[in-house]
């Protein structure tokens, strides 16, 4: 019983890091989207002031 305990647990342990490593990819990836998102649009309003003046 204690060594099917045990290995319960670390299947358990290993699908939760997955699981959290998972999510840390997609919030990373997102985070990357919406940084370059907000960079492109600043130099586009940049470029846009530009040749308005």
């Amino acid at each position: 019983m204690q060594v099917r305990i045990g290995q319960l647990n670390k299947h358990g342990i290993v699908n939760d890091l997955k699981r959290s490593s998972s999510w840390v990819k997609s919030q990373t990836i997102y985070s990357r989207t919406s940084l370059l998102t907000n960079i492109t649009l600043s130099n586009v309003k940049e470029t846009t002031i530009s040749s308005t003046f």
